[in-house]
């Protein structure tokens, strides 16, 4: 810090700092969960919608079911990846900021300890790892891809075995982005709490009477 500052000074910008902190963590919380109740809500709404659409042609006229016909419940998938990767862009931004408390307070023995907490919390609660937020998703896109493939049986061509691999290029995707997404929770944070710890250890050898000390080397496991 700089050394023109007092030491009310330095505290007030730290505890601001902190603040703010804590807020940008609340906001993209928050939001995540809007933004999942949101992606939700619209995917059963389309898959019913769409559902009631196609199964009343075919009660209606069943010789005008076509297999091109069917790809209309791989449309749902259509928002199922996006929310995902929306959702894993927010979750970064909450370990970013969150490591950056880690190393620059909590490392240092400012401040409440809730990061140092919660990494603790993670070694001992295994049931920190099962994650509704994808399953969920999952759960929707399988009922898409169910739906799909029940509906290429249906057609009277019978050409299920002709597009019954149509989707796997989905299914890829959503597993990669899966893997994003747990990854942004473990990996991701690690990898930001070495770099904060760089960067601090940076700063403080370009001023070596800062208050910025080395603090703990082994980062947490998030």
């Amino acid at each position: 810090m700089n050394a023109s500052y007092t030491n009310e000074e330095r505290n007030k910008f730290k505890t601001e700092e902190y603040r703010e902190l804590r807020a940008a963590i609340l906001q993209r919380d928050t939001s995540m969960t809007q933004i999942f109740l949101v992606g939700l809500v619209a995917n059963v709404t389309l898959i019913i919608g769409i559902s009631a659409f196609y199964f009343n042609i075919y009660t209606k006229s069943p010789s005008d079911i076509t297999a091109k016909l069917s790809y209309v419940f791989l449309g749902p998938v259509a928002i199922i990846i996006p929310t995902l990767a929306i959702l894993i862009s927010h979750r970064r931004d909450i370990r970013l900021f969150g490591s950056y408390i880690f190393v620059f307070y909590e490392d240092l023995g400012y401040g409440p300890t809730w990061e140092t907490s919660h990494d603790r919390k993670t070694d001992l609660d295994t049931e920190e790892a099962h994650d509704f937020v994808p399953m969920t998703l999952w759960a929707l896109h399988s009922i898409c891809l169910a739906l799909f493939w029940y509906s290429l049986s249906l057609c009277p061509d019978n050409t299920l075995y002709y597009h019954i691999a149509s989707p796997l290029p989905l299914i890829v995707i959503m597993a990669m982005t899966h893997y994003r997404y747990m990854n942004s929770k473990q990996q991701f944070y690690r990898q930001k709490v070495a770099m904060w710890r760089k960067i601090r250890a940076a700063m403080k050898k370009g001023n070596p009477n800062s208050e910025l000390h080395t603090g703990a080397d082994k980062a947490p496991h998030r």
